[in-house]
């Protein structure tokens, strides 16, 4: 059975989070993995037993975990397969871990939270999001579950033999049985002959799946995906962070509140196609 990894730090937003992977989980038939990392307690002297103080809290954390999972049951049914895992330090490390199993398909994290640092707030999204290099989905607080049936694909159409995942965006648009809508977003000026040899490459890439291709031209390349996806009412936005500039503009904090906090829709990024 496929896999979610779904990291929490028990914050209300953390939780909404965890709510909409097991939601989308049920759709998909796949199962949960809940996780949480936290700091080994540092000794006050060098004769200090600081592994009694570990092992509580570990075990603390696990029982808070458990209420989580039998909250998402009580909620959404036992459906869906829900496991915990505790893990000392090194957030994106034990993500990588959990990752290594084959059946490890997603990575599903709130945008903000509390306890961990705020380990999904800004700056750590994206260092889980650039240093995982597997499918991460971002899921903003007012994200109410639906089914996906619109794919917004946001792309400059750069490098795009390289960079965009093909058959990651096939399979996921034909798992979904989602309408595919590929939006260009271009600044003004951008040279027309390159952006359209890079339209072909990507009609080659997407052969065999129905898509509609949409080119605007914005400065601000954010709000052009806001006004966008807002028009089409899609239910998700889909990215390659390739260039991370993009991606910081887009999940950066005062962009979070214009954007992601008041349209709602979750942001799904794929590593580049290698």
């Amino acid at each position: 059975m496929r896999t979610f990894i779904v990291p929490t730090d028990f914050s209300q937003n953390a939780q909404h989070a965890s709510a909409y992977a097991v939601q989308l989980a049920r759709q998909l038939h796949t199962r949960v993995v809940l996780m949480h990392v936290f700091e080994e307690p540092v000794s006050v002297s060098e004769y200090e037993i600081s592994n009694i103080r570990f092992d509580n809290m570990k075990d603390h954390i696990l029982k808070r975990l458990e209420d989580v999972k039998e909250d998402l049951e009580n909620r959404f049914g036992k459906e869906v397969p829900i496991e915990v895992a505790v893990f000392n330090n090194d957030l994106i490390g034990n993500i990588k871990k959990l990752y290594e199993d084959p059946d490890a398909r997603l990575v599903v994290i709130g945008l903000t939270g509390a306890g961990m640092a705020n380990f999904f707030l800004g700056s750590n999204t994206l260092k889980i999001v650039n240093n995982i290099e597997r499918a991460v989905l971002t899921v903003p607080p007012y994200a109410n579950f639906k089914p996906v049936k619109k794919i917004v694909f946001a792309t400059d159409l750069w490098n795009v033999a390289e960079t965009v995942p093909a058959k990651r965006i096939k399979r996921i648009v034909e798992l979904l049985q989602a309408e595919l809508l590929v939006l260009s977003i271009q600044k003004p000026q951008q040279p027309s002959p390159e952006i359209e040899a890079e339209k072909e490459i990507l009609a080659q890439k997407l052969e065999g799946t129905p898509y509609t291709f949409y080119e605007i031209t914005r400065r601000n390349r954010v709000s052009g995906i806001k006004d966008f996806v807002k028009e089409q009412k899609a239910d998700l936005i889909a990215i390659v962070p390739e260039k991370h500039d993009f991606l910081e503009n887009l999940l950066k904090a005062n962009h979070t509140k214009t954007m992601l906090f008041r349209s709602g829709i979750p942001i799904l990024t794929l590593p580049p196609e290698r």
